[in-house]
């Protein structure tokens, strides 16, 4: 049992401490991403070998239970003296299995803490991914605020543009003032889609 935990342990402590130490900057690197891909198989190791240390302790505090499956134990003197012994009989195969079971115990402490842990980190985990996610989606919903307005900004510069005669056509003036009203269209269409996103709570 501790030979295995003394594996499995070293390599959950290395999976966690990257993990809960990495900023959320820094989550996307190929270390985080090593370190993710571990963690599951890692955790399931846990868990099997918890089930087992489990049905191990279960064991022992049944035998512990039973004098008669103590008393049993004493082969040897049993194969000496051709009777068996009492069933109160069994001090030294009784401390030895509590002895036994201390050490069970504390494996499965240990194995329990460790599963906390994992489970902690990963509750950390999916929050920092939503926080990146969220942060995407905001990046994402400005650009297509930003398409929306300079399009709405295009068509007057479109309209203007048709081979239809207007009487702008030869002042000087037309061009920088049709650019003017484009870029004011472009603006207000950006912060009043901004604003009614805001005043509808729908983005921050």
């Amino acid at each position: 049992l501790h030979r295995h935990m003394s594996t499995l342990s070293p390599a959950v402590e290395s999976v966690l401490d990257t993990l809960s130490t990495t900023s959320t900057t820094d989550f996307g690197s190929d270390s985080v991403q090593s370190s993710l891909d571990r963690l599951l198989p890692l955790e399931n190791s846990l868990n099997e070998f918890l089930t087992k240390v489990t049905q191990l302790r279960q064991a022992f505090v049944e035998v512990l239970a039973s004098d008669q499956d103590m008393s049993e134990m004493y082969l040897t003197s049993q194969k000496e003296t051709g009777h068996r012994r009492r069933r109160d009989e069994h001090e030294e195969v009784e401390m030895m299995l509590e002895n036994y079971l201390k050490q069970v115990d504390a494996v499965h402490n240990e194995l329990t803490a460790i599963l906390r842990a994992v489970k902690s980190t990963e509750n950390v985990t999916q929050i920092r991914l939503d926080a990146m996610r969220n942060r995407v989606l905001r990046l994402e919903v400005y650009l297509n605020i930003a398409t929306m307005s300079l399009t709405s900004g295009g068509l007057v510069a479109g309209l203007f543009g048709m081979n239809l005669l207007s009487g702008l056509e030869e002042s000087p003036y037309a061009f920088p003032a049709v650019a003017m009203v484009a870029l004011s269209v472009a603006v207000l269409a950006f912060r009043g889609v901004l604003g009614l996103l805001r005043y509808k709570r729908v983005f921050r």
